[in-house]
């Protein structure tokens, strides 16, 4: 007589055990890297409204002086390459623009000498900016068109 005797099976999982369907899908443990930056603060000045076309001659005045102000920011960052002012709108002036790098940097890095250049003193240069207005965000694709 034969006797077959069953054993049965189990699974135990274990704290160092991870599951996964698709190991390419798998969270990135290194920092975004950025090679631009769209970035917009507000300016303690008074606003017209030809600011708000990029060809007129105040626009142009405004947008140079502050490009100028931002690479004096930036003259310290290697990666630096420049800034270009994309739109200017009304609460004080409220500018929005880009800071393109050479490579790529960390988004900490990216904002820091802005931070430290308006912190010191609330300018940037001759700009007086209005504490807190600073904001350094991923890239805006609809903002590439008019660069």
């Amino acid at each position: 007589m034969l006797v077959f005797t069953t054993v049965p099976s189990t699974t135990s999982l274990t704290s160092s055990s991870i599951l996964t369907k698709d190991p390419t899908n798998l969270p990135s443990t290194n920092p975004p890297i950025l090679n631009n930056l769209a970035t917009s603060l507000k300016v303690v000045r008074d606003f017209s409204k030809d600011m708000l076309d990029n060809t007129s001659e105040s626009f142009r005045k405004f947008a140079n002086d502050f490009e100028n102000e931002i690479e004096r920011a930036y003259e310290v960052e290697q990666k630096f390459e420049r800034t270009t002012v994309i739109r200017l709108r009304n609460g004080s002036i409220n500018v929005t623009f880009i800071v393109f790098f050479k490579s790529g940097i960390s988004p900490a890095n990216a904002c820091a000498p802005l931070e430290k250049a308006i912190k010191e003193d609330g300018k940037l240069g001759n700009f007086e900016i209005i504490p807190g207005s600073l904001e350094c965000s991923k890239p805006n694709r609809k903002y590439f068109g008019h660069v």
